[in-house]
């Protein structure tokens, strides 16, 4: 075995000093390395915060661009914003930087093709060096980028002008929920973008109105100031008086978005309702070509007191298939089964009804008396019908009818098409239609129940129509299905809950316990919220949630 000699005395004197010496040798490297990992960290701070303050400069510019009226007034108003927000989160002389960026670049485009409104935010400071000045690198400049963007949005609002909703003891600060309503609808206003975004109003009782077409103008028309908050538009001019014709507002609502075309844009119908649907929209008269039987009928009864067009009231032969009364004041571009200004086609509302003729809003309340069977309040005036396209109608043209004088439809019709004038289908999932063999599968008996039922799965067909994906009408390009946001206004007779939740397509359950949780919801259709009011006091708060969950989606 072989043994290890012992290291010499001398030899431990001559290696004396080494680890000193090579010490100060690594001393500059050391140095080096402290000063970089010092340095560093300033920089990595600074450049955090940086970034940081260009964030949410990025974000507010992008929220205030609803403080304009025009695209220059809404570039000063976000630039101020942004500049604001910027020296709030990062102020000059940080950490001992100088030179910051006041106020950052502020850079705002929208997209023409994708729609996208996109603010860009950047900033620069200088940031001094402890250690690397040693090595000719006394500062550094440290700049930082950030761009929020969003969709454009059209949305219309779909508001209900019952006469429920001029409730005495539902009130806030002196308001009616009719007039609470308005003042919430024109915050809600406030919260996008003129010149960006389009909001249209419709507004429902027993029929339709299209109060105010999408437009990128909506503040100016629809009542909403920035300066005062709130001014005077059309928002300020509607009457709450009538029933409650929900499938009828959400079908125009759906189609006042659709003819917009903007392909790229979030597409969005806010329902605001403060009770159960009463009434729907239909025709009554069919010919041969058009109905499903192959048979030329017309609703009204041989008893009805309603007149053709030359005169004769079906009880003394007339006829309202071969000469029909024009009910409706139509324009030159409109046809048979097509009021003025709608699209017809797979790619709107699609098929329309087969019948054609007189408009009437059949009415019937799960609340009102029932004669054998029948609501004598079944029908209210006929005369209302023609606000679907904005116009008034003489009641001169509905001569001898009931329902102008009396609200009994029984007495004029025979029976209930089984779909509106859209060409939704009164079938669905709440209940099951009463029909006959004598009167044929596509005519549904009238009785209150089954108008009740209609009423219904009207508002839930048309709901599930409007969230569709489809084309437009040069077929090339997708519309994107409408994201319902609904609002069930509470102390005026109650809503249906389930039904506002089948509508905005939610699934949540209220977290106030409210309502409990909507199982069915379809997964491949935009996903709506369904918000509760309980009273009048609570619907703007209600209206900013939605008008805050709206612009969360548009990012």
């Amino acid at each position: 075995m072989k043994t290890q000699r012992p290291i010499s005395v001398s030899r431990q004197r001559r290696e004396g000093g080494v680890i000193l010496l090579l010490g100060c040798l690594c001393l500059p490297v050391i140095m080096g390395m402290l000063g970089i990992s010092v340095d560093l960290s300033v920089l990595y701070t600074v450049k955090a915060r940086l970034q940081t303050a260009c964030d949410g400069a990025a974000v507010a510019a992008l929220r205030s661009l609803s403080l304009g009226q025009t695209i220059s007034s809404q570039t000063t108003a976000a630039t101020t914003v942004a500049n604001n927000w910027f020296k709030a989160n990062y102020s000059n002389g940080f950490m001992g930087t100088t030179n910051t960026s006041n106020p950052p670049t502020v850079a705002i485009a929208q997209n023409a093709v994708t729609l996208l409104t996109t603010v860009d935010v950047t900033a620069s400071t200088t940031v001094p060096t402890y250690f690397m000045k040693y090595w000719n690198a006394a500062s550094n400049v440290i700049t930082a980028t950030s761009q929020a963007s969003r969709r454009n949005v059209v949305i219309t609002l779909v508001l209900d002008r019952a006469g429920s909703m001029n409730s005495a003891t539902n009130t806030v600060n002196g308001m009616t929920p009719c007039a609470a309503m308005k003042a919430a609808a024109k915050q809600f206003t406030g919260m996008f973008q003129p010149t960006r975004d389009y909001i249209g109003l419709v507004t429902f009782a027993e029929t339709g109105i299209v109060q105010s077409v999408p437009s990128t103008g909506f503040q100016t028309t629809l009542g909403y100031t920035n300066s005062a908050g709130s001014g005077t538009g059309l928002i300020d001019n509607i009457t709450c008086s009538g029933g409650t014709n929900t499938s009828t507002g959400i079908a125009l609502g759906y189609n006042e978005n659709y003819k917009i075309q903007l392909p790229g844009a979030l597409n969005v119908i806010v329902l605001m309702t403060d009770g159960l649907p009463t009434a729907a929209s239909f025709k009554f008269i069919t010919t041969a070509a058009l109905d499903p039987s192959g048979q030329a009928r017309s609703a009204f009864s041989g008893t009805s007191g309603c007149k053709d067009s030359t005169g004769k009231a079906m009880s003394s032969g007339g006829n309202m298939v071969t000469n029909p009364t024009n009910w409706i004041v139509t324009e030159s571009n409109a046809t048979a089964g097509n009021p003025a200004g709608y699209y017809l086609g797979a790619n709107s509302i699609s098929g329309w009804s087969y019948f054609s003729g007189p408009i009437a809003a059949l009415y019937a309340d799960s609340g009102s008396s029932f004669v054998n069977g029948v609501d004598p309040n079944f029908m209210n005036s006929i005369s209302q019908v023609a606000t679907l396209e904005n116009k008034s109608m003489p009641t001169t043209d509905a001569l001898g009818c009931s329902g102008l004088a009396a609200d009994n439809a029984t007495s004029d019709l025979a029976w209930i098409p089984d779909k509106d004038i859209f060409g939704i289908s009164s079938g669905g999932y709440h209940g099951t239609l009463t029909t006959t063999s004598t009167l044929g599968a596509n005519r549904i008996q009238i009785t209150t129940a089954n108008m009740i039922n209609i009423n219904y799965n009207l508002v839930d067909n048309i709901a599930n129509f409007a969230r569709t994906d489809r084309f437009l009408p040069n077929g090339s390009t997708a519309y994107s299905g409408n994201v319902i946001f609904t609002i069930g206004l509470g102390g005026n007779g109650g809503v249906d809950h389930t039904l506002l939740q089948r509508a905005a397509n939610d699934p949540n359950a209220s977290p106030t316990g409210a309502y409990s949780a909507y199982a069915g919801y379809n997964t491949n259709q935009p996903i709506g919220t369904y918000v509760f009011a309980p009273a009048a006091a609570d619907l703007s708060q209600a209206f900013q949630c939605i008008a805050a969950q709206i612009l969360r989606l548009s990012k």
